[in-house]
């Protein structure tokens, strides 16, 4: 962020996205990071996979009230909404921040002018 203006756009790539949770989190660590260092520019996270219905899967931004303990509570107070008492979903200006697409890592041309890249999911 420190080589970026402050309206400028940062690019990430969430390759082998899975479900999303990685993309969402990436998501919830730039929005905070771009409120700390006042940059007012866009965020835009690319997620990826090859298996197509998992990404529909992820593109709700749901998931069991469980798998969200481990995120600290003001940053799951602040980023998620209680759907029931056994789900919660990514809030709205979180989930626009991501977009979900297919995406072969072996086979397809990568994104450009990314700022980020993590691909974690990947080599787990």
């Amino acid at each position: 962020m420190k080589n970026k203006n402050s309206h400028d756009e940062i690019r990430v790539w969430s390759a082998g996205c899975a479900s999303g949770e990685e993309a969402y989190s990436l998501a919830m660590i730039f929005h905070e990071a771009c409120e700390n260092h006042g940059h007012s520019g866009h965020v835009r996270i690319f997620a990826t996979d090859v298996h197509q219905p998992t990404l529909e899967t992820a593109s709700l931004g749901q998931y069991a009230q469980g798998d969200l303990e481990a995120l600290p509570d003001s940053i799951r107070q602040k980023y998620t909404v209680t759907v029931s008492d056994r789900t919660a979903r990514v809030t709205q200006e979180i989930r626009d921040m991501v977009v979900f697409a297919p995406h072969n890592v072996l086979t397809d041309p990568p994104f450009t002018r990314l700022d980020f890249i993590s691909c974690r999911n990947m080599i787990i």
